[in-house]
Order: C-alpha cells, then sequence, then structure tokens
C-alpha cells in the first residue's frame, strides 16, 4: 500500500509547556523539508471534560458504526494508496487527542514510548488502526519486534530542529561553569556537591519550577529570571561550559521509564549549543547509535567525575567543534524528514 503523507497535525494551540516546544519545532522543519502543511488538531476542544465526552461517544457508539462500514467497503475495494496525517503523541500511555475514527489515516510518532510487558495489548488496541506507527526509542522498537508486535512499526528516532545548527566557525561566549537544567541524575548530583565543597568559585545555575514558570537561580548571582521559552533556554545553553546529562532509565529512573533508556533531545541541544558533557549512561545499541562514549565516558565513579570535571572546566581546554558537528550532522529534523520519506518508499516496495 502507498502512504501519501500529505499534514501534520498538531497541538500548538491548545500545549505550551517545552516539551510540546520541541515538538513544534520539529513539525515546523519537517514542514518544510517535506514540503507538507501543518494544520491545528481538529479534535482539540476548549476542555478535558467535553474531550473526554467526545472520546467516548466516538469510541463507544460512532467508531464501530464507522469500523463496520469500512469492513463492508474492504471486502470490494481494496486501497492502494491513502492519504495520511503525521501527528506526534508526546507519551504513549496518555490519551491520543484524535477521533478514533481518525486513527486509520494518522501515522503517530510515539516521543517517550516506555511500554511495558502489561501494557502491550492496550497499546495494541490503541494503535491498532494506524497504518504505520513510529517508534522514536530503538530499545522499545528492538523490545517491541522481539514480541512479535502485529502493528506496522519502524523505528524513527529524535532530533535537533535545524534552527540550532552548529556553526563549527562560531564559537560562544561561556559566562557559566555548571548549568543544572531540567532533571538531574542523582548520582551525578551528589557527585557535583562533593565537587563543589572543594570548589567554592564554581558557578552553578539551577532550575526550579515556581508558580508553573521555569526559574534559574546561580548559586553566585541569585536568581536569573524565567526562561520559559526555547529561545530563551538555548541561549542560557549558549553561555554555560558545562552540562550533566544522563539516560533516564538509571539511577531510579527504572520505574518512570520501565527501564528504557532512550537518548533525548537534551544531549544533542548541548551539543548544538556546545557544551562539555558529564555523563551517566548504560551500554546500549540506542547510547551507540548517538555516540556517547565518543563525548565522554561513563561517569562511575566520584574520581572518575572530578577528573571529567577539571578538564572541562580549564579555559585552555577547547571543544572540538568539527567533531561535535560531525555527530549533530546525523541527527537534526531535516535528516529524519529524509528519512522518513525512506520509509514511507520501502512501505511500497
Amino acid at each position: 500500500m502507498r502512504i501519501n503523507l500529505i499534514n501534520i497535525i498538531s497541538d500548538r494551540k491548545y500545549e505550551s509547556w517545552v516539551s510540546f516546544q520541541l515538538i513544534y519545532e520539529w513539525e515546523d522543519q519537517l514542514s518544510k523539508t517535506l514540503s507538507i502543511p501543518i494544520i491545528d488538531n481538529p479534535d482539540r476542544v476548549a476542555t478535558s471534560l467535553k474531550n473526554s465526552i467526545k472520546y467516548n461517544i466516538s469510541e463507544r457508539v460512532a467508531y464501530p458504526l464507522i469500523k463496520f462500514f469500512r469492513a463492508i467497503k474492504r471486502c470490494f475495494k481494496k486501497e492502494s494508496e491513502i492519504d495520511c496525517s503525521l501527528y506526534f503523541h508526546l507519551t504513549v500511555t496518555s490519551l491520543i487527542q484524535l477521533k478514533k475514527s481518525r486513527l486509520n489515516r494518522i501515522i503517530p510518532v510515539i516521543v517517550d514510548a516506555f511500554i511495558a510487558e502489561d501494557y502491550l495489548p492496550v497499546f495494541y488496541k490503541k494503535y491498532g488502526d494506524c497504518p504505520l506507527v513510529l517508534i522514536s526509542s530503538i530499545e522499545t522498537y528492538e523490545y517491541l519486534k522481539s514480541v512479535n508486535c502485529p502493528l506496522n512499526i519502524r523505528y524513527w528516532g529524535l532530533s535537533l530542529s535545524d534552527d540550532y545548527k552548529l556553526d563549527s566557525d562560531k564559537e560562544y561566549n561561556k559566562e557559566i561553569d555548571i548549568l543544572l537544567a531540567g532533571r538531574q541524575n542523582g548520582v551525578l548530583l551528589s557527585y557535583l556537591e562533593q565537587y563543589l565543597q572543594d570548589n567554592k568559585e564554581i558557578e552553578v545555575v539551577r532550575s526550579d519550577i515556581e508558580d508553573g514558570q521555569l526559574i534559574f537561580t546561580s548559586n553566585n548571582r541569585g536568581v536569573l529570571g524565567s526562561f520559559n521559552g526555547r529561545d530563551e533556554y538555548i541561549d542560557l545553553l549558549r553561555k554555560s561550559r558545562v552540562i550533566m546529562y544522563a539516560t533516564p532509565g538509571i539511577d531510579g529512573g527504572e520505574k518512570r521509564t520501565k527501564g528504557y533508556n532512550p537518548v533525548t533531545p537534551k544531549y544533542l541541544e548541548a551539543l548544538s549549543s556546545q557544551c562539555k558533557i558529564i555523563a551517566r549512561y548504560p551500554d546500549t545499541v540506542e547510547t551507540k547509535l548517538y555516540e556517547l562514549d565518543r563525548i565522554c565516558s561513563n561517569t562511575d565513579s566520584y574520581d572518575t567525575f572530578k577528573s571529567h570535571l577539571d578538564r572541562y572546566l580549564d579555559r585552555n581546554n577547547k571543544i572540538d567543534l568539527p567533531f561535535y558537528a560531525s555527530i549533530l550532522n546525523r541527527h537534526y529534523t531535516s535528516v529524519r524528514g529524509t528519512e522518513l520519506q525512506e520509509i514511507l518508499q520501502n512501505l511500497r516496495s
């Protein structure tokens, strides 16, 4: 069957949190790369109550009838091609904000694909009508293949918008020693606290959520302000010398991620912002794919942490920007757009 990708369905009129802002950057770049428009989600409504009622009516009343008539239609006519929409679904366990009757024309991109064995029946039913399901984690994809997932799935990795493409000829001025933005790894934090006891002059900027705002505070300069927009956040990254990064499914994160350790865009953002990275991660097919071991060896002890940080804070220790660029060039969103075209093309053969 031939799949024609005709547009991207977006929730940008309804969701504004940072995670969604990242998705909208992907949508914008894919729209350019694939030459398809972005349309607002036609199935979203102003309140979650109305949406829940609308979803239940669709699932329990309208959709069974639609499914019945579709089955009759297939008996008489087999479709050789279908027009589909791309839709980013942030969390696999959350409600799909689309009518169930529309899902046979939707290619969902599952961003946080933390799928446990007991969730498989729900997962199969939830996406069963979709002609293709894109899985952003290669670990999850390989697990699904190992259990003979009946859905038409493909691996399609996370990326960084081309808006942040690294210019190897331009070096950013670093004003902040260490930036702690977003969820942090407890082991790396404990190493940092130990390091700061003997290095009190080091500036560390931390993020906290206060009244729905993302506030950044320096241990030297106090509150720096609210940085809720992507441009503000990236600007802060570009001013920072070192970040700490860990895949999310280790050191207590296993429960939230079901043991999966995807490489998140935070890693790519740090590379494009010319940050040095202290990292903690397992040796997996995904960490190899994103070449974490070429950027920083796994930080498995305080001595290793101290060795990394001493070297990274040395002003004479320069980043190899062409090397950073060589890694990033494989993970920009425009590259993913080309990969998606290849996926769709291979479905026809």
